[in-house]
Parts: C-alpha cells; sequence; structure tokens
C-alpha cells in the first residue's frame, strides 16, 4: 500500500507541469478538441509518422475517436 501511495503522489507531484505542456497545444476546430499528431508525438518522444503507424497498428489501445 506505501509503495501506491508513493507512486499516487510523484503523479499528482508531476501533473501540473504536464498539464501546463498539453493544454496549450489543444485545439478546438467545429467544436471538438483535438491535438495535431505532430505535436502528441513530440510529448511522446516518437516521430509524427511513428505516432501514426502505431495508432494504425493498435487501435484497440486508442479512444474510438482518436485519428477520426
Amino acid at each position: 500500500m506505501e509503495l501506491f501511495v508513493v507512486l499516487v503522489y510523484r503523479v499528482m507531484a508531476t501533473l501540473p507541469a504536464l498539464l501546463t505542456r498539453i493544454q496549450p497545444r489543444i485545439l478546438t476546430i467545429r467544436k471538438r478538441r483535438v491535438m495535431l499528431d505532430a505535436q502528441l508525438a513530440e510529448l511522446y518522444g516518437v516521430t509524427a509518422k511513428r505516432l501514426r503507424e502505431q495508432v494504425r497498428r493498435n487501435r484497440e489501445r486508442f479512444p474510438d475517436d482518436c485519428s477520426s
């Protein structure tokens, strides 16, 4: 249980910094919130081409509205 508490604490401590990096990259287009693939890939540390490839290969791991 202690390990879980420590992990949750670490995630919560880094959450504000993560949100400040993500929120400015979210665009609203036709009343939908979206992120460009290049910006999302940058957050994951991969190329946009690689990100799109992984979305295609692992559709079940991504939300239904991803890449629609």
